[in-house]
């Protein structure tokens, strides 16, 4: 049986130990917030995919979704402390900060589905949708309405 907290604490421990150096390097440097903020995505993004490639390769498909699933969410974890770490939030980054982050993992069940046959399905335009919208009422209105 494929344990999930195991798994966690090893992505934690992963992260930690592989970048939290670098992080504290960036938040020392005179560079801007954004240029410091920008760096550590980037680290955090470069481990992602690390880690990523390895759960790929030692994995089952039958637990690749729950793993992906707990992978995105150390990392939604360790974005917002390490992007912290080096230009705190406001109240207001965060909330659109946390939003980013959860579409990330909103989405990332989706990349590697648990079922067969299982895909995402495009939005419709808004426009679409109201002109549909439009054209049902119309049918129940009076036609000198």
């Amino acid at each position: 049986m494929f344990d999930l907290q195991h798994f966690k604490k090893e992505i934690l421990e992963s992260y930690q130990n592989n970048i939290l150096d670098d992080v504290l390097r960036i938040k020392a440097t005179q560079s801007t917030h954004q240029e410091k903020a920008k760096a550590v995505n980037k680290l955090i993004s470069e481990h992602q995919t690390v880690l990523k490639i390895k759960a790929k390769r030692g994995l089952e498909k039958s637990n690749l979704q729950q793993a992906l699933l707990v992978l995105q969410y150390c990392t939604s974890v360790v974005s917002l402390e390490y992007r912290h770490c080096v230009w705190p939030y406001e109240y207001m980054a965060l909330s659109r900060r946390v939003g980013e982050l959860w579409e990330r993992f909103c989405c990332s069940a989706w990349d590697y589905p648990s079922k067969e046959g299982v895909k995402r399905v495009e939005a419709p335009y808004f426009s679409s949708v109201a002109s549909t919208i439009r054209k049902r009422i119309k049918n129940y209105l009076p036609d000198n309405f």
